[in-house]
């Protein structure tokens, strides 16, 4: 899947180059949808939990880049510390203590 839309480059921090798409506000809802890699996609407000920064943000800021040939939804913190989608966690997810986090990815 390739978007139609400009794109800039971003490096991961261990040096990996990529290109970042500039997403208008008016096409992220069916970008991020279509890039989630799980089964249930978070609504735009919901706050997610970078685990590689340890910092939230909400996941209308998520990004997506291209990086060798495929298109991968990564943390607004990704050029500092990597964050991709595999590695997002809701609050709800991080409040509760007593089950496993556990995403299904979609076939």
């Amino acid at each position: 899947m390739e978007f139609l839309l400009a794109r800039r480059g971003v490096c991961h921090p261990h040096g990996h180059a990529a290109r970042a798409y500039d997403i208008p506000e008016e096409a992220k809802v069916e970008v991020l949808k279509r890039v989630w890699p799980f089964e249930e996609c978070p609504g735009m407000d919901n706050e997610q939990f970078d685990l590689h920064e340890s910092k939230y943000f909400r996941f209308r800021e998520a990004q997506v880049i291209r990086y060798k040939g495929r298109n991968l939804m990564v943390s607004p913190y990704y050029a500092h510390s990597g964050g991709m989608a595999v590695d997002f966690l809701t609050r709800e997810a991080l409040d509760d203590t007593d089950s496993p986090c556990v995403m299904t990815t979609r076939e």
